[in-house]
């Protein structure tokens, strides 16, 4: 099964907002991720205006500024980050190819309109994966899955996409 006719509105939501709270929550740092998420969401006005995601951006920003001190505290080895192609391919397997083709999916659609969010929340989501590489493996996955499925079974039972037989 799959979701077709997605209202994007709430997938812009998830990658702004919950995909790299639930990624935080995996790393560990349950307070960065409570800030991300007792931010209003992603509206439709705020898709459409400019400026309009400017908030979230800026807490982003913030965050990963937070991810890179926390890494930087965790010990020898920790302020060499592997190659970023060896991170978003490692994301890539083990949160899985759906999950992270949404992602990139709305990454596009806001650069497309002029926004980095999207950007700056993977590179979010991969600091916070190769972090929780560390602090146990599998868990930042597990959360972002728990946190993609989420996603979905509301996008269906709000009425905002539909189920398809694959």
């Amino acid at each position: 099964m799959r979701v077709v006719d997605l209202d994007m509105e709430r997938p812009a939501d998830w990658v702004v907002r919950m995909l790299p709270a639930a990624a935080l929550r995996g790393a560990g740092m349950a307070g960065e991720a409570a800030r991300l998420v007792r931010r209003p969401p992603v509206t439709g006005c705020a898709l459409a205006g400019r400026g309009g995601l400017e908030r979230h951006r800026k807490v982003l920003a913030n965050t990963i500024e937070a991810v890179a001190a926390n890494a930087r505290m965790c010990g020898p080895g920790m302020e060499a980050w592997r190659p970023s192609w060896q991170i978003e391919a490692q994301v890539y397997a083990e949160i899985g190819s759906a999950c992270m083709d949404l992602a990139f999916q709305v990454e596009h659609m806001l650069l497309a309109g002029g926004r980095d969010d999207g950007q700056l929340a993977i590179r979010l989501v991969h600091m916070a994966f190769a972090l929780g590489g560390f602090r146990g493996a599998g868990s930042v996955a597990a959360e972002v899955r728990r946190s993609y499925h989420e996603l979905f079974d509301a996008l269906v039972l709000e009425g905002r996409g539909r189920l398809m037989s694959a």
